[in-house]
């Protein structure tokens, strides 16, 4: 079914059988008490197929929200690895089918009040925020200071035990990489990680403790976090370690670039993988498959 014209909240009800008052209760309110669950789903799921879109300015005069969300980023790097691409994915496709617009809003902490955080949630006309948990600190400054200003909002990629906050089991996914590649006999296992993040440490923690409980030790000299996102580190160290004689009967990789770069080194090294030196990656984007 297609419009030319603007779809209405009409078109809305008669392609869902629903009335009008429903479809508005459902645009008004999201999860208004009035309407059940399956009635919920359907408007929602008419709405993201006929593509409708709320008249802003005369919702916003008549309550006040603006029906836009914020997605603040301290930098482009926000944006880079695969488990973050999925996030906002999620967050760009279900933000319209909820009536909502997702706003991107940059900010820079470095260049003093008049572009940070809090200028610019002060300055944005949002009806919340999703942003990037500080993963070097225990406790967020940002997130006390939503709070108190009223604005709902949900931190990204980091635990919060006070807040709502959206982050993957990072700790698991290092234990089971590790777990699986003790499994196979492999005791010399390097580590390609990289940066000081909440997922990377998590990551490195799972195989700590993998190794731990295994009785294997750790090689501080075969493990390298490094803050370069793109793994040409990853590529220099595969080699250097090589050249050096390290003991290595494994790799395990906890991003997508380092263990494409751990590949391409080794393919040119000559090691078949996994036939003579397994390595086991993270995140199983398109290019792992590949």
């Amino acid at each position: 079914m297609q419009f030319r014209r603007a779809v209405t909240q009409k078109d809305i009800a008669e392609h869902c059988g629903v009335s009008r008052s429903t479809v508005a209760a459902v645009v008004r309110a999201g999860k208004d008490a009035t309407v059940s669950d399956d009635t919920r789903r359907r408007v929602l799921k008419s709405i993201g197929e006929l593509g409708y879109r709320p008249h802003g300015a005369g919702r916003t005069l008549r309550n006040g929200r603006t029906q836009q969300v914020a997605l603040a980023i301290p930098s482009s790097d926000a944006f880079r690895g695969v488990i973050t691409s999925q996030m906002l994915k999620g967050i760009c496709d279900a933000a319209p089918q909820l009536g909502y617009n997702l706003v991107i809003a940059a900010y820079d902490e470095s260049g003093g009040t008049k572009n940070n955080f809090a200028h610019l949630i002060r300055e944005s006309r949002v009806d919340g925020v999703f942003f990037y948990g500080d993963s070097t600190k225990p406790t967020d400054a940002r997130e006390s200071m939503l709070a108190q200003m009223r604005m709902p909002f949900v931190v990204l990629e980091k635990y919060s035990e006070v807040s709502p906050s959206l982050v993957f089991d990072n700790y698991r996914g290092g234990r089971l990489a590790t777990e699986h590649l003790i499994r196979l006999g492999r005791r010399h296992i390097a580590v390609l990680g990289f940066g000081q993040s909440y997922l990377a440490f998590e990551r490195c923690r799972g195989y700590h403790e993998a190794m731990a409980d295994a009785g294997v030790a750790c090689d501080p000299a075969i493990m390298s976090m490094h803050a370069d996102f793109d793994g040409a580190y990853a590529y220099r160290l595969v080699h250097q370690w090589l050249d050096e004689g390290r003991e290595i009967d494994a790799f395990v990789c906890f991003a997508e670039a380092p263990a494409m770069s751990c590949l391409q080194a080794l393919h040119e090294r000559g090691v078949h993988v996994p036939d003579d030196l397994p390595a086991v990656g993270s995140d199983d984007s398109l290019i792992s498959a590949m």
